[in-house]
């Protein structure tokens, strides 16, 4: 389960955790840790894989937990959970144009004056 900081307040828990199962233990490929007082729910694992392919950046692969925002309301809060607790990796290009080729939107960050 993915506690939100605060989740704990009533009513937010139900918007902001989530909640996904997966397998692992300390001693698998997809380590995950688990209290003995509470044997089937994981407190903490891996949360962030990457494959970098140096022979072609552009093929590199990748994958972190919950999803790209931090706002519950956003379709990429928790779009990548499922992904993630299926072992899968998304790609990760790397060179402008191949950035190009898939970028959907943008956020330009201009200093103010």
């Amino acid at each position: 389960m993915f506690h939100h900081r605060l989740g704990g307040v009533p009513g937010l828990g139900g918007l902001l955790d989530r909640t996904v199962h997966v397998g692992g233990s300390p001693f698998t490929v997809a380590a995950a840790f688990y209290s003995s007082r509470r044997p089937f729910e994981t407190r903490f694992g891996v949360s962030y894989r990457q494959v970098i392919d140096l022979s072609d950046w552009d093929a590199s692969r990748v994958m972190h937990t919950t999803g790209q925002s931090g706002h519950p309301a956003s379709p990429h809060y928790d779009d990548l959970l499922p992904r993630w607790s299926g072992g899968q990796l998304i790609p990760m290009p790397f060179s402008p144009e191949a950035v190009d080729e898939v970028v959907r939107d943008r956020m330009v960050l201009v200093p103010a004056p």
